[in-house]
């Protein structure tokens, strides 16, 4: 399973705190080539990565929602409840695709 969530700023690090603290997961930030700086959290069988959507290097990781400047991408086989719709200080996170 995959779900896509965006929001509306370019500052992927207050949507990274945000969810570290509603969630109660720790989040770890990451560098990439491929990806740039991103924010990671791997536990309790769900990996949610917190980027942005454009890397580095000028590639797009999500063509689709070009508005929506950080994404959040929730992979695995446990759901993770209390992403969408939440309030951070940049804004409101939103679902953007699911994929099963």
């Amino acid at each position: 399973m995959e779900i896509l969530y965006g929001i509306r700023t370019d500052d992927p690090f207050p949507v990274a705190k945000a969810l570290q603290s509603s969630l109660g997961r720790q989040f770890e930030g990451r560098e990439s080539t491929y990806k740039g700086d991103y924010w990671l959290s791997d536990e309790g069988g769900a990996k949610i990565t917190v980027l942005e959507w454009m890397s580095p290097e000028g590639d797009v990781h999500e063509p689709d929602f070009p508005d929506y400047k950080v994404l959040i991408r929730v992979e695995g086989s446990t759901p993770v409840q209390g992403i969408a719709g939440l309030e951070t200080p940049v804004g409101v996170i939103e679902q953007l695709r699911e994929l099963r």
